[in-house]
């Protein structure tokens, strides 16, 4: 009977100690796993260069360093962002490409301002050393609309890094370290990220594009859905879809994830009946909700608990045992 050999491959920026785990490990991939964790929490403890996709110390050229430094202003007040509307779209695409912390809203609304720009002139795109990218077809330049288009994905994956390398880099747990960060607020983010959307008071109304090529899996969908058009509305549709089981509870170092969070989100009221929403209450009746409890020490996680536990139990008295209390 003929064996298969297990050959793995590593990217060049992997840990040298890792690929020695790998090759000592081969085979035994419980041993594997519980090594690699082990080995992660040591580079985190060490030093924060011993961090995976760790950033490089500031070195390069004086447009690198420029723009490093109006990164930094950005990502410090947001409101900074109107500064940037003196920059030429050619010295601000390459920034862009490197600015890999700046909040998604503001990364997001620089880019259209220059993929619109570029749509209309026609323009190319250019590299971090000022020159054509390729386009992959004969010696056509890559546009830049093309490329903005093209890099939304890659730019998000290099932006989460990018907030936890900075975690990772905190002195204490929660150091420094803004809990919102990359959070895209629902009130006043949506008609930057979403700019094609249409908005009422009781939802936003997000259209699918036309996309090219096969779409046989999408024959059911809808070709649009509808998110709750505010914070408020989302307050007001989790209390109505979890019936109050969390009323009167003290939110701070508390979040709700999963999938009563998602069905909140997407069960908003149509105002179109000829477009009725595809999600409705109904469909999220079997989900149930992930409360998570962060920054907090283990005694006050306890406590919080506790707290979390009375609030369920005052609002349930129905299902809950008599005089139950923490």
């Amino acid at each position: 009977m003929a064996t298969t050999t297990w050959t793995p491959e590593l990217p060049s920026t992997a840990h040298p100690e890792l690929a020695r785990l790998i090759t000592n490990l081969r085979g035994e991939l419980g041993k594997l796993s519980i090594a690699t964790v082990n080995l992660r929490l040591q580079l985190h403890e060490k030093s924060p260069a011993g961090v995976p996709g760790a950033t490089a110390p500031l070195t390069g050229t004086l447009f690198d360093i420029v723009a490093d430094k109006i990164l930094n202003s950005l990502v410090e007040d947001e409101g900074n962002v109107a500064a940037l509307e003196q920059l030429e779209d050619p010295l601000l695409q390459r920034a862009l490409q490197r600015w890999h912390k700046l909040p998604y809203p503001v990364w997001r609304g620089l880019s259209d301002r220059v993929a619109q720009h570029a749509t209309s002139t026609g323009a190319n795109a250019i590299n971090a050393e000022g020159g054509d990218v390729d386009s992959g077809e004969g010696n056509r330049p890559k546009k830049l609309a093309e490329l903005i288009r093209e890099e939304v994905d890659e730019w998000i994956i290099k932006n989460e890094r990018a907030i936890r390398d900075d975690m990772y880099r905190s002195d204490t747990p929660n150091s420094g370290v803004k809990t919102n960060a990359g959070v895209v607020r629902l009130s006043e983010h949506m008609g930057t990220v979403l700019p094609t959307s249409t908005l009422t008071s009781t939802a936003r109304k997000i259209t699918r594009n036309d996309e090219d090529g096969f779409k046989i899996l999408d024959l059911k969908r809808a070709p649009y859905i509808y998110i709750q058009p505010s914070v408020s509305a989302y307050a007001q549709s989790f209390e109505t879809m979890t019936n109050g089981i969390l009323r009167g509870m003290d939110w701070s170092n508390v979040f709700v994830a999963g999938g009563m969070a998602l069905g909140t989100l997407l069960c908003a009221s149509s105002p179109d009946s000829d477009s009725p929403n595809p999600n409705t209450p109904e469909q999220w009746k079997g989900s149930d909700i992930d409360v998570y409890i962060y920054g907090l020490a283990p005694e006050a996680a306890n406590e919080k608990i506790r707290h979390i536990y009375d609030i369920i139990c005052s609002n349930t008295p129905e299902v809950s045992p008599a005089g139950t209390s923490s």
